[in-house]
């Protein structure tokens, strides 16, 4: 079972914001009861036998895939084939999976374009407005070389959207696309525990109902227990003193590069749900030990305004004994990738801590699709919280439409 581990919260700090803590949950589950649709992990997914029956038949009828979407859409189905397979997946796994739609790179879709020619190939098409203009372009994109190259591409075409509106919604109408439903009341960046997410999952071979099993373990441990041991609550109240304490950079530290792209959907998760004013925590992430050769002196002697966050794996299921047999380092004529990077991950802790660098650690036992589930769960019921407890609605994003604004201007 997930596990955060912290040495800052003590009774005094719990007892002192027991009821701002209370009143925030109290505030976040009644004012935004209308965006709470992922809290319980089982509700949105009640034709999760209907989504494992049609990956099954895609799984049987393509060798590659398309993956059309972008932002959290895009980033949690990513991360999660990420860390189960690692970044090599497409090596591992049939159909292959391509991402597309997650930028405006002519170089990457012409990559895709010589790439697809030699596989029988699908789309599945993510976006809950379908609007987002990445997305948009690459459906139309992709839609007309399936036109070209197969002649009937309906039956090709897979859409993960809206129930009501949204212009891929009325393409499906129209076109008698296959279609999933993301519910009404969960947000893209709060997606990834429905079929937004959950259908590339399936179809890259994951079993999709550990991932829920997980999930709906941790809910069911969190939504009855008092705040000061919710480790959800915890977390989040962390955050929240630190930032009062002139700490207003997190770093997401994942001894790992499978993690990359979930610390990726992490920066989204809290920058789109948090930054809305400007006391907001800027979230980031580095990938030790390679970024330790980067930044590590930045974390070491500079600015004492950050604190860091890492993802602890208990057990990998794979190692690699070392043996140097050198003088220098004598403790290394024994030893193993997973017991140095433990102790690389203990010796940066005690070494960052010297710059008053603060860490939280968010223990897992194994990299499986249970245990990400819970992962996956507890950071979005973290953010839904911490975002609460800094006065801002954790669930739209007007700042994001800003941009679009202006762009709409420009191309007119």
């Amino acid at each position: 079972m997930l596990t955060f581990i912290d040495d800052y919260l003590d009774e005094e700090l719990l007892r002192k914001n027991k009821e701002f803590v209370k009143e925030s949950v109290d505030k976040l589950l009644k004012d935004y009861e209308g965006f709470l649709g992922w809290v319980d992990p089982i509700k949105p997914n009640l034709n999760i036998e209907e989504v494992l029956k049609v990956t099954e038949e895609i799984k049987k009828e393509y060798d590659c895939v398309l993956v059309c979407a972008i932002g959290g859409s895009f980033l949690g189905s990513k991360a999660m084939i990420d860390a189960i397979y690692g970044e090599l997946y497409n090596f591992k796994i049939s159909p292959k999976i391509i991402f597309i739609g997650n930028s405006l790179s002519s170089g990457y879709v012409e990559e895709v374009f010589k790439i697809i020619k030699g596989y029988n190939t699908c789309m599945v098409v993510i976006s809950k407005s379908g609007t987002t203009i990445e997305t948009s372009l690459n459906f139309k994109i992709f839609k007309d070389y399936f036109l070209k190259e197969y002649g009937n591409y309906k039956d090709r075409i897979y859409v993960v959207t809206s129930e009501h509106k949204g212009y891929l919604r009325k393409a499906t109408d129209e076109e008698g696309y296959k279609s999933f439903l993301i519910p009404e009341d969960v947000g893209g960046r709060y997606s990834v525990l429905t079929n937004a997410g959950l259908i590339p999952m399936a179809i890259s071979g994951l079993d999709i109902k550990e991932v829920l099993r997980g999930a709906n373990d941790l809910y069911n441990k969190i939504k009855d227990v008092k705040y000061e041991e919710n480790p959800c609550v915890r977390y989040a109240l962390c955050r929240y003193l630190l930032y009062r304490e002139d700490k207003n950079i997190e770093i997401l530290c994942c001894y790992d590069s499978k993690f990359e792209y979930f610390s990726k959907w992490y920066v989204q998760l809290f920058g789109e749900s948090e930054g809305k004013s400007k006391n907001a925590i800027f979230p980031s992430y580095l990938t030790y030990t390679q970024d330790l050769h980067s930044m590590g002196q930045y974390i070491q002697e500079g600015p004492q305004n950050i604190f860091e966050t890492t993802i602890d794996v208990v057990s990998y299921e794979s190692d690699v004994d070392v043996n140097l047999i050198s003088k220098d380092y004598t403790e290394l004529n024994e030893c193993s990738f997973n017991k140095l990077n433990k102790l690389v991950m203990k010796a940066t802790n005690l070494a960052h801590e010297e710059n008053e660098v603060k860490n939280l650690t968010v223990q897992i036992d194994r990299v499986d699709e249970y245990n990400m589930g819970q992962l996956f769960y507890f950071f979005m019921f973290s953010c839904a919280v911490s975002a609460t407890l800094f006065g801002v609605n954790p669930f739209n994003q007007p700042g994001v439409e800003k941009y679009k604004d202006i762009l709409e201007e420009l191309v007119r």
